[in-house]
C-alpha cells in the first residue's frame, strides 16, 4: 500500500507542477515558430531567418512598457533582424491583442497552447514571463544567444545580433 501512495503523490506532483521541459540553448537547433499573427496571416521562423537573424521575445504582455519594446524593436532595426513578440498569455488572445493595438509595427504573434513558449523557454505559466525569455536565432536556424529581457546592455545585444548574421 505504501508504494501505492508514493506512486500516487508522484503523478499528482507531476500533473499538478506547472509545464517544464528543457530550453532551448545557445547551439541547439532553434525550434520551429508557426504562430498567428495578432494582426493577421501567419508567421514561420523559418521563412523569417533568411532574411537575418531574428530576436524572439517571450514578455508577460502587462509589462511591456514603450521603453522596454523600443530598446528591442531598434536593436533589431540596427542589425537588420526581425523581432518577433510572443506574450506569455495562453488561450486568451486579449492581453496580446492590447500588445499588438499599441505596438502596430511589431510582429505579435499568439502561442495559444504554449508550445512555442515550452519548447524556447522551457516553461510556461500563462501571465508571467520565463526566466530566459529573449533569444537570437541565427540565418542558420540556431539558438545564438538567450537571457532574460530587459536587463541586458544594448551594446551586448548589438554585439549578439551581428554574430548571428
Amino acid at each position: 500500500m505504501t508504494g501505492y501512495i508514493r506512486t500516487l503523490a508522484l503523478l499528482l506532483a507531476l500533473f499538478l507542477t506547472p509545464a517544464t521541459a528543457w530550453a532551448a540553448r545557445p547551439g541547439d537547433p532553434a525550434p520551429e515558430i508557426n504562430l498567428p499573427r495578432i494582426h493577421g496571416g501567419q508567421v514561420s521562423l523559418a521563412a523569417i531567418r533568411t532574411g537575418g537573424p531574428v530576436l524572439v521575445w517571450f514578455p508577460e504582455a502587462s509589462s511591456v512598457s514603450g521603453q522596454t519594446g523600443s530598446s528591442l524593436a531598434g536593436a533589431a532595426a540596427r542589425n537588420g533582424a526581425t523581432l518577433l513578440v510572443i506574450p506569455v498569455v495562453g488561450a486568451d488572445p486579449g492581453p496580446a491583442q492590447a500588445l499588438a493595438d499599441r505596438f502596430p509595427d511589431w510582429l505579435v504573434l499568439h502561442d495559444a497552447d504554449g508550445s512555442v513558449t515550452l519548447n524556447y523557454a522551457g516553461e510556461f505559466i500563462p501571465g508571467i514571463s520565463p526566466r530566459q525569455n529573449l533569444f537570437i536565432v541565427s540565418t542558420r536556424g540556431l539558438v545564438t544567444w538567450s537571457r532574460f529581457w530587459p536587463g541586458v546592455p544594448e551594446q551586448t545585444l548589438d554585439n549578439e545580433l551581428g554574430a548571428a548574421r
